[in-house]
């Protein structure tokens, strides 16, 4: 009945938003899903295998990733005369289960480790814009994708602040924007069996933004700071934390480059995000002796029509002495080093042929260095020059060093290649 509750819910929510969409303009729907079929041949014959080594924050992304579904409408709630604006957002999403393609519906798999076999509210705000006297700013609150700085290839989203929170957005200084956010950085911790174990960390992650500074043309510049911040108490220790984030984006023909800079310490030392991250908590009792340098560089253009050309380089070093050093998390002491890229020929205005290479590197204390290179070939077939939906064909082949053994295949082997090939359709609105 609990299941037939929430599907009716779901349901209802869905045919709101339709019927106002049919009644005027004031919705807009917006979203991402894929969906693929692929089949491991080697080391072991099975379902497509996802290839990424511990250790790292992100993994090459063309053939080697899982199903997801996400879906939000944009509802205009109010427009006055004197130009502001207001609305409220929606977003549901969540993996779903590819296990049970052979009968059935798709049912949706746990998020998060929430346990909740059912589609999750990813955002969840409502905000007021162009008011009289803030400068074009825009004020919201609620569960928000917040200023994302992201990485296509590698899926890496590599300065968010996601989350639960409330801020004042984007207020026009003329020369550069300033944006201030507080998002909730706490969490209840709870056992297997979704019980409350008393353990707490309560917080609030602050986040200042300069963003758009224009220094040269072509070029802008964007710093961040912040600083995640204890309240209440705890069965545990819990640390302040700091960040620190500064980004060049500087205009190349036909497209653009973005160099970032981040540095975080204590329990932002210990936060791929540099901040929350898709709305989880800050791990507030990290030591306070963690720290986190990244460097990133991520390049994008295309020369002509027909080529595209997507980069990525990573390099980072982190230093947690009093957290787990091992190679089976993503904690302690390790170093990394990430480089990809993928190439696109458009040969057709229907169809292009992709190559996305790459190699991670990791290096814990005490242990040898992982490594993984992985490369994908694949044949595009879609709706135009980089237009969605598309549906890819590909081939991906993984092969790491003797050290990464037994750390990257699953189930556990000794054999250094993989490979996979299958089929993915990919659309965003």
């Amino acid at each position: 009945m609990n299941r037939i509750a929430k599907a009716l819910a779901l349901t209802a929510v869905v045919a709101t938003a339709a019927s106002a969409r049919a009644a005027d303009d004031r919705v807009s729907m917006f979203g991402y899903f894929r969906v693929q079929e692929g089949w491991q041949l080697s080391p072991i014959k099975g379902a497509q295998g996802y290839y990424g080594l511990p250790g790292t924050a992100s993994k090459f992304r063309l053939g080697n990733e899982n199903d997801w579904a996400e879906f939000g409408w944009n509802i205009l709630a109010y427009k006055g005369d004197d130009g502001t604006i207001g609305h409220a957002v929606i977003m549901i999403g969540g993996n779903y289960d590819p296990t049970n393609r052979g009968g059935g519906d798709l049912p949706f798999t746990s998020w998060m480790g929430t346990g909740n076999n059912s589609p999750v509210f990813k955002q969840l705000f409502v905000d007021v814009q162009k008011i009289p006297g803030l400068a074009d700013a825009t004020l919201w609150l609620g569960k928000k994708y917040y200023k994302r700085y992201y990485s296509g290839i590698n899926d890496m989203f590599y300065w968010s602040n996601d989350g639960f929170g409330f801020g004042i957005e984007d207020i026009n200084l003329g020369a550069a924007k300033l944006s201030y956010a507080a998002m909730d950085a706490g969490k209840a911790v709870r056992d297997a069996n979704n019980n409350d174990t008393g353990v707490n960390f309560q917080g609030i992650f602050h986040d200042l933004r300069l963003t758009d500074v224009a220094i040269i043309p072509g070029g802008h510049l964007d710093v961040g700071i912040g600083l995640a911040t204890p309240i209440g108490e705890s069965s545990q220790n819990m640390n302040v934390g700091f960040m620190g984030n500064v980004r060049w984006t500087q205009d190349v023909p036909g497209g653009s480059n973005a160099l970032t800079l981040q540095v975080g310490t204590g329990p932002c030392g210990n936060s791929d995000q540099f901040g929350t991250n898709q709305g989880s908590a800050v791990p507030l009792n990290t030591p306070s002796d963690a720290k986190k340098y990244r460097l990133i560089d991520v390049l994008s253009f295309s020369p002509s029509k027909e080529f595209g050309i997507d980069a990525v380089a990573v390099f980072e070093k982190n230093h947690a002495n009093n957290v787990a050093n091992t190679a089976t998390n993503s904690l302690g002491n390790r170093s990394w080093l990430q480089l990809g890229a993928r190439l696109s020929y458009h040969f057709s205005p229907h169809a292009s042929f992709l190559l996305e290479a790459g190699v991670d590197s990791t290096k814990f204390v005490s242990e040898d260095s992982l490594m993984l290179i992985k490369v994908t070939p694949a044949l595009e077939v879609g709706t135009g020059y980089g237009n969605v939906p598309h549906i890819r064909l590909f081939v991906t082949f993984a092969d790491v060093n003797d050290a990464a053994l037994g750390k990257v295949f699953a189930p556990k082997t000794d054999e250094k290649l993989a490979v996979s090939f299958g089929l993915q359709g990919e659309s965003w609105f």
